[in-house]
């Protein structure tokens, strides 16, 4: 939790310091919800092997996105190029 305070700060720096960073930390500004929500939601149950079934079916769906991305990269569109 801690650190998630600090990728906060940081974002909040970032972003205050050029309108140009405002955009990108916008961006790691999604990033720190995201973490900070699942972070709770792994915690939340008192019960040890309920927080382990739930970091499972965490992973489970990330793997099933990575497996989804694997197959149809064209489906993304994303423009890597500088």
């Amino acid at each position: 939790m801690k650190l998630l305070i600090r990728h906060i700060e940081g974002i909040l720096y970032f972003g205050s310091k050029k309108i140009s960073l405002l955009r990108p930390a916008l961006s790691l500004a999604r990033i720190v919800i995201e973490t900070y929500d699942n972070t709770l939601w792994l915690l939340n149950p008192q019960d040890p092997w309920e927080r382990d079934i739930r970091l499972i079916a965490l992973l489970k769906e990330e793997m099933k996105g990575y497996k989804e991305y694997i197959k149809n990269p064209n489906d993304y569109n994303e423009d890597i190029s500088i």
